[in-house]
Parts: C-alpha cells; sequence; structure tokens
C-alpha cells in the first residue's frame, strides 16, 4: 500500500513557512500598493453585510484577501520575491521560487477519494484537473462532503514535491451544504458575464470577493425540495419569429394581455411545470421553470421549436435569493416578472408554495411589530417539511432588520 509520509510532512512544513511569508506579503502590500485602501474601497459596501458573522470573520475575510491578491497574480508575486529575497529565509524563497512556475489560484473543488487519513484526491471543477491535498480539515468534514457530494472553495497552493499535483489548502475552506458543484460554477459563470471579471476564477474572485462570498449565508441552508424534486430557478429566453402557440399540440391553458400570451400546461402544478411567455412583438419567448423536470416538460411542449437542452439559467433557489437580494443583480427574469402581476400569479401556486408564502408574510409580520414567532413550529401546522423550514429559517435570518 502506498504511502503519503512525504505529501504529509511537506504539508507541515508549508504550516510552519507560512506565517512569516505571509506576514512579509501583506506588509508589503500595504507599503507598495496600499492594498489595504483598495480592499476597503472594492470590497467594502459588501463586507458590511458580514457583521453577523462570527467574531473575526470580517479580518479572516480580509487576510486571505490581502495575501491572495499578491500570490496569484504572477505580476505581484515576481515583483514580491525580488523585493523580499533579503529579509525571507531559504525555505520561503523556495516556495515563491515554486509559485512562479506554478500560480497559486482560487478553486472550486469536490473531493474524488480518500487516500488515507488527512490525504485526498481532489477535483478542480473548472481546470478539470485532479490534485493531492493534505488537509486536517477535509479530514474533519470528508464524510458529510462526500455523502452530499458537497462542494468546496478554498484557495490551493502548489507545493515543491516529487508527487505532481501536490497542493496545500489556504485560508477557510467553504464548504455548501446545499449546492452542488455545478450550482457554484453556473453562479460564478452567470456573475461573470455580468460584472466582467478578468481572465480566470481566481481574478474573479478577487476583484468581486465580498459581494460573490455572500453565499457564505448559505452555507447550512439544505435543499429545498417540493415533493420529490429539487427547488430551483431556471430559464431561457430566445427570440422565435413565426411562433404560433395555437399549433402546440400539447394542451395549454392561455391568457392574453397584449402584446403578451401566457402558456401553462394543463393541469400541473406550477412550480413543477412552469410557464411559457410570448412577446408577439419582440417575439420573444421566456421559459421559466421551478424545477428541471418542469423545464424539460416545456421543451416537450416546445418540441418543434430550437429550445436549448441546457437554460440559459439555472440555479438553486437559495442561489437565485442570494443573486437577488444579497448581491443586487439583474436576474434574466427581471423584465418578465410584472406582465400578469404578482396576483394572478398567487391565485395559481401548490398549497406548498402557499404555505410558504403564509409563513414567510407572517414572520416578517411579527417581525416587524416586535413580536415573538416561532417559524418551525408554524412551518410544522402549516404542513411543510423539516429541511424546507430550516432552509427558509436561513433565508429569513438573513433578510434585513427593521
Amino acid at each position: 500500500m502506498k504511502s503519503y509520509q512525504n505529501i504529509k510532512d511537506e504539508s507541515e512544513e508549508f504550516s510552519d513557512r507560512l506565517e512569516l511569508l505571509e506576514d512579509r506579503a501583506i506588509s508589503w502590500g500595504f507599503r507598495k500598493y496600499k492594498l489595504d485602501k483598495v480592499f476597503i474601497r472594492e470590497q467594502g459596501p459588501f463586507m458590511d453585510r458580514f457583521q453577523n458573522f462570527p467574531e473575526g470573520y470580517q479580518e479572516f475575510m480580509a487576510t486571505s484577501w490581502l495575501f491572495t491578491r499578491i500570490i496569484t497574480d504572477p505580476a505581484l508575486l515576481q515583483k514580491f520575491a525580488r523585493s523580499a529575497r533579503e529579509e525571507l529565509f531559504p525555505p520561503q524563497n523556495a516556495l515563491l521560487k515554486t509559485w512562479k512556475k506554478s500560480i497559486p489560484f482560487w478553486s472550486i473543488f469536490i473531493i474524488e477519494n480518500r487516500l488515507e487519513k488527512d490525504v485526498f484526491r481532489i477535483r478542480d471543477v473548472i481546470k478539470e484537473k485532479s490534485y493531492l491535498c493534505c488537509s486536517g480539515s477535509l479530514e474533519q468534514n470528508h464524510l458529510e462532503i462526500l455523502k452530499h457530494s458537497q462542494p468546496v472553495i478554498t484557495t490551493l497552493i502548489p507545493l515543491n514535491s516529487e508527487e505532481e499535483g501536490h497542493v496545500a489548502s489556504y485560508g477557510m475552506l467553504r464548504f455548501y451544504k446545499g449546492f452542488k458543484a455545478k450550482d457554484l460554477v453556473r453562479l460564478y459563470r452567470f456573475m461573470e458575464g455580468q460584472l466582467g471579471t478578468g481572465s480566470s476564477f481566481s481574478s474573479f474572485v478577487l476583484r468581486h470577493y465580498a459581494r460573490f462570498f455572500q453565499i457564505d449565508n448559505y452555507m447550512e441552508t439544505p435543499v429545498v425540495m417540493h415533493r420529490e424534486h429539487r427547488m430551483e430557478r431556471i430559464f431561457s429566453e430566445i427570440h422565435l419569429p413565426g411562433f404560433d402557440p395555437s399549433l402546440l399540440t400539447v394542451p395549454m391553458d392561455t391568457k392574453e394581455d397584449q402584446p403578451f400570451i401566457r402558456l401553462r400546461l394543463k393541469d400541473r402544478s406550477l412550480p413543477l411545470s412552469g410557464e411559457i411567455l410570448y412577446n408577439r412583438e419582440s417575439e420573444d419567448i421566456f421559459l421559466s421553470s421551478f424545477s428541471r423536470t418542469g423545464y424539460e416538460e416545456l421543451r416537450v411542449a416546445l418540441s418543434s421549436y430550437p429550445i436549448p437542452e441546457e437554460p440559459d439559467f439555472h440555479l438553486p433557489i437559495s442561489l437565485y435569493l442570494a443573486l437577488e437580494k444579497d448581491m443586487e443583480l439583474d436576474l434574466p427574469d427581471d423584465p418578465w416578472k410584472d406582465v400578469f402581476g404578482e396576483e394572478e400569479a398567487d391565485k395559481e401556486t401548490s398549497p406548498e408554495l402557499e404555505s410558504i408564502n403564509i409563513l414567510m408574510g407572517e414572520a416578517v409580520t411579527a417581525q416587524n411589530r416586535g413580536e415573538s414567532f416561532d417559524l418551525y413550529t408554524r412551518g410544522k401546522e402549516l404542513g411543510l417539511l423539516s429541511e424546507n423550514i430550516d432552509a427558509l429559517k436561513k433565508v429569513f435570518d438573513n433578510l434585513p432588520k427593521p
């Protein structure tokens, strides 16, 4: 059986050398580039939203940004290595030499397998490349991570090892209970398209650090389910000249408000089946669903038209809320939300969603009045599943307080 003791030894040596290197790099960044002021200017507005996190969370985030801002940027890393050569010891200089060849990077990864205690093979889902990583934190959490296929976000740092692809993690390892790795990649791609980022996930994270990590509000949020279906927000918008709703062979409920027409599958629950909106003037069609099943049913109904297999937007409902409420970004459904009004949509929601609406409405009312409210007990009275109540409580706890 193969031993990974050399991997463990090298990781321990890295940990011993890190403190001095981190201290020198951050001090250099302050002096040369005023990175502390850059951080406040770029990240300050969204950093304020972490005030309710555990003590030290904001400071930890700031330190992580400052250090990785230097070591993941080839130009800054080169300048720091040249400037600090005389004040660092040979082991630290050896690390910097390694990083010039293999630059550290921010990563979304999954655990492929546990090789032995503390040693894992992980796979970066953006680079689509596997690495060896020795981590006590992964050891403590690997059973839960593997059970739920949880993605992890952290900085990965290449080490000068005989084992190709040996990396150490730096900073916080963020585990997301209710998300899949593909959810976080989709979130990144969507935000990248909205905000403009640079050439890599690392440059994206460092540019939009505090905004992106608003998702930390949802670390412990479980998957929100409707019956056996994962609740998501799925949208596609297509320019479809010549679309004629009357030619569809699948029975549809229709509603018109010129120039718009809304189509829903007959005798289907709205959260599962979704809806089609069509603008006769622009000839644009918009597909919206709360589940992948619903999106596929809409594609079947429109099978004679070129509807994409993969939707334009596909995220868990909690990440949709994070984009809308926490990150303040425009969403694909914004132009279509009020076409038929919220009141009409509410009348046709499922009993489960009606219960969710009632529960959240009562909770917000009690909060505004300064009254106590047992969200869990009331949720059970309304017939909601425990995991859905837990998810709603997480959302409610993160709403702005009066």
